[in-house]
C-alpha cells in the first residue's frame, strides 16, 4: 500500500495535470492558426451592401430567383480561394467579398414571391464534414430556405417538419414573404438553410443571407426620418 504523503500527493498531481494538458497543446495551436494568428489584420474594408456585399436584383417585379451554388472566394488576400455555397441572384455574385454576399432589400407592406432552385452537389463535398445519423436522406445535399423573424405564412416559412426531405438538385422552393404592416416593420432580418438535419452544414457553407425590410420611418436614405444615418442600399 502506497502512503499518500504531501510530497506524492503533489507529484502525482503535477504528473496527472500535465498529462491532461498535453492532448490540447496541438489543438491549441492549430485554433490559432484557424483564427488567423499568421494573417495580416484589418487590409481589407468591411463589406456593405453594395460595396462587398452583392444587393439582390428582383428577377422580375416584386420577385427574386436565386440558385444555391457552390463558388470559390479569396476571404483574405494572404489565403488561397475558398469553397463556400452561396446565393446567386444571377448576377454570379462578382461583386462578393467574403463568404456573407448577398442582401436583399424589401420594403415593408410590399410582398415578394421568392425561389430558390437547388444546383449544389449532389453530395456533400469533402470540405463539410456530414453525420450521416442526422440527415434524412445520407450524404445527399438537401436544402431548404427560411426567413428568420419574419411574419410569414406556414407554406413559406421553410419548415422542415413539412417537408422533412427538403429541396435536391434541380428542385426549386416558392414562398411568399407578404411583408405585411405592422408585423413587418422595418428590420435587418437574414435568410438562410433549414434543412433538416443539415441546417448547421449549411449554413457553415455559406447559405446564409440579409434581409433588409425598409418602411416609411427608416427608409435608408439621407436625411432618414427616424434619425439614424441613411444613405444604404436602396431600395430594389
Amino acid at each position: 500500500m502506497i502512503t499518500i504523503t504531501r510530497r506524492n500527493f503533489l507529484k502525482y498531481s503535477v504528473g496527472a495535470t500535465a498529462a491532461l494538458a498535453l492532448p490540447w497543446l496541438p489543438r491549441r495551436a492549430v485554433a490559432a492558426a484557424g483564427m488567423g494568428g499568421a494573417l495580416t489584420k484589418y487590409i481589407q474594408p468591411v463589406p456593405l451592401p453594395g460595396a462587398g456585399i452583392v444587393v439582390a436584383t428582383p428577377s422580375d417585379t416584386n420577385k427574386y430567383a436565386f440558385t444555391q451554388t457552390q463558388i470559390m472566394r479569396q476571404l483574405h488576400p494572404h489565403l488561397p480561394p475558398t469553397p463556400l455555397f452561396a446565393y446567386d441572384d444571377g448576377s454570379g455574385l462578382g461583386g462578393q467579398a467574403g463568404s456573407f454576399g448577398m442582401a436583399v432589400v424589401a420594403q415593408s407592406g410590399t410582398p415578394l414571391d421568392v425561389s430558390y432552385t437547388n444546383n449544389l452537389p449532389l453530395t456533400y463535398p469533402d470540405w463539410i464534414p456530414v453525420d450521416t445519423n442526422l440527415t434524412p436522406l445520407g450524404n445527399q445535399v438537401r436544402a431548404m430556405t427560411h426567413l428568420h423573424g419574419a411574419f410569414v405564412a406556414g407554406a413559406s416559412d421553410g419548415n422542415p417538419a413539412l417537408t422533412p426531405n427538403g429541396f435536391g438538385f434541380g428542385q426549386t422552393q416558392t414562398v411568399h414573404y407578404n411583408n405585411q404592416l405592422p408585423e413587418n416593420p422595418a428590420a435587418l432580418l437574414w435568410f438562410h438553410d433549414h434543412a433538416l438535419g443539415a441546417t448547421r452544414l449549411n449554413v457553415f457553407g455559406g447559405l446564409a443571407a440579409a434581409y433588409i425590410l425598409r418602411d416609411e420611418f427608416d427608409t435608408g436614405a439621407e436625411p432618414n426620418p427616424i434619425g439614424i444615418p441613411g444613405g444604404g442600399p436602396p431600395n430594389r
